[in-house]
């Protein structure tokens, strides 16, 4: 073993190591494993900047443009109100919205497919005692599931596209994913149709009136002024002007008193509440009340007709994890108010501003909504749904998804690479000025670019520098008596376990290189090995770390404070056994 293979082995077993740890972002450490490897002669020092100018990772970030662009170009809007006229029938509900997730997600990026079908999910089921639970379960699963149709669907395609042109000289198409991915979809959309009874009873079962509130709405904290209609009022009083769509958790009184008020408790100026509520509804007894929102004060200046409210997730890697509000300066610093936190499995003890916030946290913000994209991405936090009008600016409905369609529809003819067609479209969206400068640059999750960027030279550092080869040698020596079936199948599990653990990108660029090389001293095509990492890598039904649609579905259902584990087995293993004779049916091993 040659010093250049122990040395990026070595930085390769630490990457994995600090992914698995999860303390520190995932970017940093890509960055760190990049510095080391320049530092060891792994990577060439011309070369460390090389995976930023790879194709793969401007295709990337077009997606994500492209994908925010159609999200937010309001042409789901009819479809969506025909989803919620279905038949109060679970089954049949999940059924066609899986469906639909998967559709959507084979021709745009599979995270924004299930931030645009999320509000009809809620929709159904706000104003009736069921649990959102088997929707949300249903659109995070088959998202996932249609992202792996198209080579757009999800990042792990366009990367395995690329590990395939490094190897062979040619990636994968457009559409070559589409026969594997179509089957894994139809599959997994019937099995949510019947398998949404394995998630936990407790986000199952109809919820009373009262739960549904505390359970599952946000805390807020409204100060009443003097002059306010609410003052002498009585706490069940305020129950009535509200329709009962409010529940008061506390009063806060002189600042630091705290108590759980009874139904004639006299409401007095200078207090604040504590409510328990949706969005909606505070905004309705604010404005019948003449109260305000604590800590609403952050976009005092600004101009009202660019203000708008956003809900956003907390994902693992923001900087808000284990900070508050106050210490942050949410207000000061980026010039957004928090209106309110959502909280998974329990109730907010401490003042917002105090508390210390958790990944899945929902936070309900307010600020300039040209500015809000960055502003979520610079604080780590992801977009669950928007309540906003662009003002002064006609929306081209159906122009995003065409732009799409057509660059998929050049690349997959083979006039364009992906990449420039894809670039083609987004330019087309800020020339014709259906997306501004600022939404285009904070549709990118930047953390997420700059992680590809720096492990492909890392990934091609392990593949050069003969360590892929030395691994694959070990692991062809256990399996060489193996049937190559089985080492395909072996292959997807082992993606599908590490995925959950090290982020679906680093699964690809670290075990990519390596099942191609397992491949080659087989004898073997590597096209069913790469396909096989490129399912693993993009079915992480489990933890937030390899999705972001999972880091949505913390925060959306909160009732229950288990997550649905034998529902993603159950998935999981559905994608194990399905997966590989439908790779080995469509990509053949000789």
């Amino acid at each position: 073993m040659t010093g250049q293979q122990t040395a990026i082995l070595v930085i390769c077993a630490v990457a994995m190591g600090l992914f698995a740890w999860g303390r520190w972002r995932f970017d940093v450490v890509g960055l760190l494993a990049l510095a080391a490897a320049v530092l060891s002669g792994a990577v060439p020092a011309e070369g460390a900047f090389a995976g930023f100018a790879d194709p793969a990772v401007a295709a990337i970030a077009a997606v994500l443009v492209l994908s925010a662009a159609i999200r937010d170009s309001g042409l789901f809007s009819a479809p969506l109100r025909v989803l919620s006229a279905l038949p109060r029938v679970t089954g049949l509900e999940v059924g066609v919205v899986g469906a639909v997730a998967a559709a959507l997600s084979a021709l745009m990026n599979n995270h924004d497919a299930y931030a645009a079908l999320l509000p009809a999910a809620r929709t159904s089921v706000r104003r009736s005692r069921r649990s959102p639970a088997p929707l949300v379960a249903a659109l995070g699963a088959a998202s996932l599931l249609g992202g792996l149709i198209t080579i757009v669907g999800t990042p792990p395609n366009l990367l395995v596209s690329s590990l395939r042109r490094q190897a062979t000289g040619t990636g994968f198409g457009v559409f070559d994913f589409a026969p594997v991915g179509a089957v894994l979809a139809v599959a997994g959309v019937l099995f949510l149709a019947f398998g949404w009874r394995l998630l936990p009873r407790e986000q199952r079962r109809e919820r009373d009136a009262e739960s549904v509130l505390t359970g599952e709405s946000y805390t807020s904290e409204v100060a009443i002024p003097t002059g306010s209609p609410l003052v002498g009022q009585t706490v069940s009083a305020l129950l009535t002007r509200a329709d009962r769509d409010i529940a008061v958790a506390a009063i806060i009184r002189e600042d630091y008193r705290r108590f759980t008020p009874r139904a004639g408790a006299e409401i007095a100026a200078g207090d604040v509440l504590v409510l328990n509520c949706e969005p909606e509804a505070l905004q309705r007894l604010i404005e019948q009340a003449g109260s305000f929102i604590v800590g609403g004060r952050g976009t005092a200046g600004l101009d009202p007709e660019r203000i708008g409210v956003v809900e956003a997730v907390v994902s693992p890697g923001s900087e808000l994890v284990g900070a508050s509000p106050g210490e942050i300066g949410l207000d000061e610093r980026y010039r957004v108010s928090l209106l309110a936190i959502g909280r998974r499995g329990g109730h907010l003890a401490a003042r917002l501003r105090r508390t210390k916030l958790r990944a899945g946290d929902v936070l309900v913000l307010q600020g300039e909504l040209d500015t809000m994209g960055p502003t979520l991405g610079a604080l780590g936090c992801l977009t669950l749904a928007e309540r906003r009008l662009r003002l002064g600016r006609r929306r081209r409905v159906a122009l995003p998804a065409l732009f799409m369609a057509c660059a998929l529809g050049l690349a997959g003819y083979g006039l364009l690479p992906i990449s420039v067609a894809l670039l083609c479209a987004v330019t087309l969206l800020m020339v014709l000025r259906i997306a501004t400068m600022t939404e285009v640059y904070g549709s990118v999750a930047w953390p997420v670019v700059v992680l590809f960027g720096a492990l492909l030279p890392v990934s091609a550092a392990l593949r050069r520098s003969g360590a892929a080869d030395l691994l694959a040698g070990q692991i062809a020596g256990l399996v060489g008596g193996l049937p190559a079936p089985w080492t395909v199948g072996a292959t997807l599990v082992l993606a599908l376990a590490a995925t959950p653990v090290i982020n679906g990108a680093a699964t690809v660029l670290l075990l990519g290189p390596v099942a191609a090389s397992v491949a080659a001293r087989l004898g073997l095509s590597i096209d069913p090995y790469l396909m096989a990492v490129a399912v693993g890598a993009s079915c992480d039904f489990f933890t937030p770390v390899g999705s972001r649609g999972n880091i949505l579905s913390l925060g959306t259902d909160r009732n229950a404070a288990r997550g649905p584990w034998r529902l993603a087995l159950g998935l999981t293993l559905l994608v194990a056994l399905v997966g590989t004779p439908a790779i080995l049916s469509f990509w053949p091993v000789r």
